[in-house]
């Protein structure tokens, strides 16, 4: 990450304490104000408050920042979620050949970047991913997400058997903890790929499970046709996201992930931003 002066790291961390307690508007204003100043930090804050604000054109002007300067963030995903917010603009009918302008001008500024080999290596496949869903203008595959993955390996149930079967033996400190014992459970039928497991451990525990295991099980819940009770979850879950670095200001997955955003009416995006919701891990 490139440095920075404490000031701008203060003045950053300040904006997205506000942002993270509901005080969109003022958030808005100083990200704004630092972005002007040059701040790609801010510029990525601004193009998530603004994805929930449904205003694609300036998601789409503050992403472009971040895509050209990477090292301004050190959490990746930070980056990963801009390049599915920029696909997602698209599909919100911003000009395909502006967003896969801004991925090759991303691709060009590469070379010049801080970056490690691997991380330049991550970038470069992403942002290649990104000019070709522009250049065939969204057209199938629909879903950025897979470029950072694979292809999903064939489902062993066995496999599935065998780790909940051996799970205390190769983690015995679980024993004493019951609600991690629970949540680790819950891990390993997502990690599975076991929907009905998924579910059932859910509403098994809500209790002890967060917003991670929400969005897992509300996935599930929308491909079954249960949109309402899916949102139920994740509302009443809305203050457990946490940011993983201070760039972060809301739940990006829920606009991006190809099922869950189906259920983000502007009313319920709203009622993201004004919920107060995590802290900075920094």
């Amino acid at each position: 990450m490139r440095k920075v002066d404490q000031a701008t790291t203060a003045a950053l961390i300040a904006a997205s304490e506000a942002a993270l307690a509901g005080r969109t508007g003022s958030a808005i204003a100083a990200f704004s104000r630092m972005v002007e100043a040059g701040s790609a930090a801010a510029a990525a804050s601004l193009a998530e408050l603004s994805a929930f604000r449904g205003d694609w054109d300036r998601v789409v002007s503050n992403a472009a920042k971040l895509i050209a300067e990477p090292t301004a963030v050190y959490a990746a995903n930070v980056f990963d979620d801009m390049v599915q917010l920029l696909g997602r603009a698209g599909q919100e009918g911003e000009p395909w050949a502006k967003i896969g302008g801004v991925a090759r001008h991303g691709l060009s500024e590469l070379d010049r970047s801080e970056t490690c080999e691997h991380g330049r290596q991550h970038l470069g496949t992403t942002l290649r991913s990104l000019a070709d869903y522009a250049d065939r203008e969204g057209g199938p595959p629909h879903e950025l997400i897979p470029v950072f993955g694979g292809v999903e390996s064939e489902i062993d149930q066995q496999a599935y058997r065998d780790a909940l079967d051996n799970l205390l033996t190769l983690q015995p400190s679980l024993k004493d903890k019951p609600d991690d014992l629970t949540r680790h459970r819950f891990a390993l039928a997502g990690a599975y790929r076991q929907p009905d497991d998924i579910v059932t451990r859910f509403f098994q525990a809500p209790e002890v499970m967060g917003f991670d295991q929400a969005v897992e099980t509300a996935q599930v819940l929308v491909d079954r046709g249960q949109d309402e009770r899916a949102w139920e979850i994740i509302g009443a879950r809305l203050g457990l996201w946490w940011p993983v670095d201070d760039a972060q200001v809301a739940p990006v997955v829920l606009l991006i992930d190809p099922r869950l955003r189906e259920l983000m009416t502007p009313e319920r995006c709203a009622m993201v931003l004004a919920t107060p919701r995590g802290s900075l891990v920094s």
